[in-house]
C-alpha cells in the first residue's frame, strides 16, 4: 500500500523469524483478504525453490484446488519475450533499433511513422494504447492487425516520440508485427522455435494452445464470471502468452546467461533510458528498473480479462518471486509475493531489524501526528508537500485515507526502528524514518520520507 544509505545501528538483542505455522497463517489470511479465486506464489534463490504454495481454487464452479504447476495467462509479462525476440533480430542484422516504425510498417497512421523501434519498446512513442480505448473485452475474440491499429488510431498521438513515458500495448503489438515481417514467420512460431523450445519451456505457448490454463474470472458486477481464453491475435506481442511457474524458472535462469543473447544486447531489456528533456525513463524493454529496500529490483506485472500476475527479480541476490492469480484485478496477491520474499531474503526483512531505544521520542510523536494529519486532514497542512496535501484532501484518495485510519485505530503502539539518509537526483537529501506498529494480524511498518522538512512520502508495508 503506497500513499505517495546510511543506516545508524544500535546494538540490540537479535530477532528471529516467526514460526512457520504463524507465517503460513498470515499468508492464508492475506489470500482470503485478496478476494481472488486461486493463486500460486513462488520464490527462487540461486536457482532453487525456496517457497512454493498454491492457494484457493483453479475453478470456482468445480472447486478444483489450485496448483503451482498450473498454467496462467501472463498478460504483459509477454513483453519480455517480445523484446528479446526483437533483439535477436538486431543481433542477426535483420532489424535496427533506430529504424522507424513507418519504414517497416507503412500502413500505420502517418503521425506514428517517425517513432523508432527503441522508442516504442521504451513506451516513449506517443502511440495511443488500444487497450485503454477498446477495454479488455477486445481480447476475447481473434482480431486482424488492421482492427487493432484502427482501435488505436481513434485517438491522436499522445505526444511527440521521446517526449514522455506512456505505457502503450499498441507499441508492443507493432513490435510483434515487425518480428513477423523481418523473421518471415508468425510471432508464435518464432517464440516457440527461438525461445520456448530452446529453454525447455514445454508448457508455455502463444498459439495454438498446448495446455489448459486455470479458469480466469472477472467481477464487473460484483459476481465472479468465468472468462474465455485470451485470443492470441488480439494481443500478439503485447500480452497473450500462457505459461507456468516451472517454465518461468527456466526463463529466469536463462536471463543470467547468454543462451539467448550476448550480454551487451540482453542488458538492454532492463536498461533505463532518457527522454528528450534528459529526464530518466526507468522502463527498459519489457521491464521496470526500480529499487526495493535498497536492492535493485527488475519487475513487471501482467493482466488479462481473467488473470493477474507479478514477476520481481533481484539479480544482486540471484533471487526472484512470482505471484500468479486467476482473476482480473488480482493485485491483492502482490503483497503475498513481498511477504514470501521477505521470509526467504532475510536481508530485507524489517521484522529482523532489532528494535532499539528511540533517540527522539518527541520526534516520533510528531511523526505519528503527521500520519493522522494525512488521514484526517486539518487546517494547517504546511508540514506536507503537495502530493501529501493531495492525499489528505482530495476525494479520489478517500478510500486510502480510510485504510490509514483503520490501521491507526488498531494500535497506537509505534516503535522507532531506524532512519536512513539518501540522495535523490531531483530533490536532494531524503530522510526516511521507519516505525514498527504492533498489529495482531502481523506488525505493520510505516515509512515516512522527508525532504527539506516536508513529508513527501508515506508507505505502510508488512515485514
Amino acid at each position: 500500500m503506497i500513499f505517495s544509505a546510511l543506516i545508524f545501528p544500535i546494538v540490540a538483542m537479535p530477532v528471529q523469524l516467526e514460526a512457520q505455522s504463524v507465517f503460513d497463517a498470515r499468508m492464508e489470511k492475506m489470500f482470503v483478504s485478496s478476494g481472488v479465486p486461486g493463486a500460486g506464489v513462488r520464490v527462487v534463490i540461486d536457482g532453487k525453490i525456496a517457497y512454493d504454495k498454491a492457494f484457493g481454487v483453479a475453478n470456482v464452479e468445480t472447486k478444483v484446488p489450485a496448483k503451482t504447476s498450473m498454467s496462467f495467462e501472463i498478460g504483459s509479462l509477454s513483453k519480455q519475450f517480445t523484446s528479446v525476440s526483437a533483439l535477436m533480430l538486431v543481433q542477426e542484422g535483420k532489424l535496427s533499433l533506430t529504424e522507424t516504425i513507418g519504414s517497416i510498417l507503412p500502413q500505420v497512421p502517418e503521425s506514428w511513422k517517425s517513432a523508432t523501434i527503441d522508442q516504442i519498446m521504451h513506451h516513449m512513442s506517443g502511440i495511443p494504447d488500444y487497450e485503454e480505448i477498446a477495454t479488455y473485452d477486445f481480447y476475447n475474440v481473434p482480431r486482424t492487425n488492421a482492427e487493432v491499429l484502427a482501435q488505436a488510431a481513434k485517438h491522436e498521438l499522445d505526444f511527440k516520440p521521446g517526449e514522455k513515458f506512456n505505457y502503450s500495448n499498441t507499441g508492443y503489438y507493432l513490435i510483434g508485427m515487425v518480428i513477423e515481417k523481418r523473421s518471415g514467420m508468425p510471432l508464435s512460431q518464432f517464440l516457440r522455435r527461438r525461445i520456448f523450445d530452446k529453454l525447455g519451456m514445454k508448457s508455455t505457448y502463444a498459439d495454438p494452445p498446448t495446455s489448459t490454463p486455470m479458469t480466469g474470472y472477472h467481477s464487473r458486477t460484483g459476481k465472479r464470471v468465468a472468462q474465455p481464453p485470451i485470443a492470441w491475435s488480439s494481443s500478439l506481442g503485447a500480452g497473450a502468452i500462457v505459461s507456468t511457474l516451472d517454465d518461468f524458472m527456466k526463463w529466469d535462469a536463462a536471463l543470467y546467461t547468454e543462451k539467448l543473447l550476448p550480454k551487451n544486447l540482453l542488458e538492454k531489456i532492463w536498461t533505463p533510458t532518457k527522454l528528450n528533456d534528459g529526464s530518466v525513463n526507468s522502463y527498459g524493454y519489457g521491464w521496470f528498473d526500480t529499487q526495493f529496500r535498497g536492492l535493485k529490483e527488475l519487475n513487471h506485472s501482467g493482466q488479462t480479462n481473467g488473470f493477474t500476475c507479478i514477476y520481481r527479480r533481484y539479480p544482486e541476490k540471484h533471487c526472484s518471486v512470482w505471484a500468479f492469480t486467476n482473476t482480473y484485478g488480482g493485485g491483492g496477491v502482490f503483497g503475498m509475493a513481498r511477504l514470501a520474499l521477505s521470509r526467504v531474503l532475510t536481508s530485507i526483512n524489517y521484522a529482523l531489524i532489532p528494535i532499539t531505544e528511540d533517540p527522539d521520542p518527541a520526534r516520533t510523536k510528531q511523526h505519528i501526528g503527521l500520519i493522522a494529519l494525512v488521514a484526517n486532514g486539518g487546517d494547517d497542512l504546511s508540514a506536507l508537500d503537495q502530493s501529501m496535501k493531495d492525499l489528505a484532501t482530495e476525494a479520489r484518495f478517500e478510500n486510502t485515507r480510510k485504510q490509514i485510519k483503520a490501521l491507526m485505530e488498531i494500535s497506537k503502539n509505534f516503535r522507532y526502528v531506524r532512519m536512513v539518509r539518501s540522495t535523490d537526483s531531483t530533490v536532494g537529501e531524503i530522510q526516511e524514518f521507519l516505525y514498527r506498529q504492533a498489529n495482531p494480524e502481523g506488525d505493520k511498518y510505516w515509512k515516512l520520507r522527508f525532504n527539506k522538512g516536508l513529508l513527501i512520502g508515506l508507505t505502510v508495508e508488512n515485514q
